[in-house]
């Protein structure tokens, strides 16, 4: 071996425990309620014609998991359901828990998320049932699964990329079950 190939061995093993140390530097922060939210466009808003229209009220949301600062961003149920809450708003689809014809369960069923990366991919599945309390029929029963990556662009170090990934999984999965929703 010579002395550059030990020198850049060294320089290659230096930089990547320097890598490994950066993606750990940061504590780990939960989704933000406000970063979740689907920003809806007028497309996705119900009107008065819809039977949706102001007429959805949403079950307390589980399947979530807290954060742990020294692990990796997670999603809390009820932060998911602030955000879910917020986006039926949004939409006009939110009723009042009494007066509501519809009642939405939402479960997360899974978070997959990288540990380390440049890029980071969070996939994400959620179990929607929505079901007409009057008669108990599911008018709308779906899992839906929505993909989103953040990228060094987003955020230099590790754990704040990977909580913005996640809030883009759980946008991205808002505006698929509004999209399918609405087209019912």
């Amino acid at each position: 071996m010579t002395r550059s190939t030990w020198y850049r061995d060294k320089f290659v093993l230096l930089f990547a425990l320097g890598f490994i140390a950066l993606q750990l530097v940061g504590c780990a922060t939960p989704a933000k309620v406000s970063n979740m939210t689907a920003h809806v466009d007028h497309s996705l808003q119900a009107a008065p014609p819809s039977p949706y229209f102001n007429n959805i009220s949403i079950l307390p949301v589980t399947g979530g998991s807290e954060t742990h600062p020294l692990w990796t961003s997670q999603v809390a149920s009820e932060d998911f359901q602030s955000a879910l809450e917020s986006t039926l708003s949004s939409a006009k689809l939110l009723g009042s828990p009494e007066d509501a014809q519809y009642q939405l369960a939402a479960t997360i069923l899974a978070l997959d998320q990288p540990l380390i990366g440049f890029n980071m991919t969070v996939d994400m599945t959620v179990d929607y049932l929505l079901k007409d309390k009057r008669t108990g029929k599911i008018v709308f029963g779906e899992k839906i699964n929505s993909s989103y990556t953040g990228t060094m662009g987003d955020a230099f170090v590790g754990t704040t990329r990977l909580r913005i990934t996640n809030e883009g999984a759980v946008r991205q999965n808002f505006d698929l079950f509004l999209k399918k929703l609405l087209k019912m």
